[in-house]
């Protein structure tokens, strides 16, 4: 069973999938919660088990199934938008941490402040500190 069975079952058919240890066992509270999460009448119920991960499958499922409203319910999955940054940075010279020092980034939401230490490569190759 993959989990979509399980989260239809409690949004629609309503139907007792959890009848041994193996459907226990082959239900997913992770999958079936962010299931749940995309939804506005059933958001709030994902989260409170959620942060009851520690309960048993069967008791989730069977909280699940008896306090979530039968309604048709369908909603793509998120998935990660793929920018390609390192076609966007090959353009442009990096400051490499590990080989030229280090860089600290302060701010309080309205100033920043930049402190860098930087090492120079000598000619016969032996590094230098360059205070800022």
């Amino acid at each position: 069973m993959n989990p979509f069975d399980y989260v239809t079952a409690i949004t629609y058919t309503k139907k007792n999938m959890i009848v041994d240890d193996e459907t226990e066992s082959a239900y997913q509270p992770y999958m079936v919660n962010r299931s749940l999460s995309y939804f506005q009448d059933t958001v709030a119920v994902a989260n409170a088990m959620n942060s009851q991960y520690m309960l048993d499958n069967k008791l989730q499922f069977d909280f699940l199934i008896n306090i979530v409203r039968k309604r048709k319910r369908f909603s793509k999955w998120l998935k990660p938008e793929i920018v390609d940054d390192l076609e966007v940075v090959k353009e442009y010279s990096l400051l490499r941490t590990d080989y030229n020092g280090w860089i600290e980034v302060a701010t309080d939401g309205f100033k920043m402040w930049v402190e860098v230490e930087k090492q120079a490569q000598e000619p016969d190759g032996s590094n230098t500190e360059i205070q800022p």
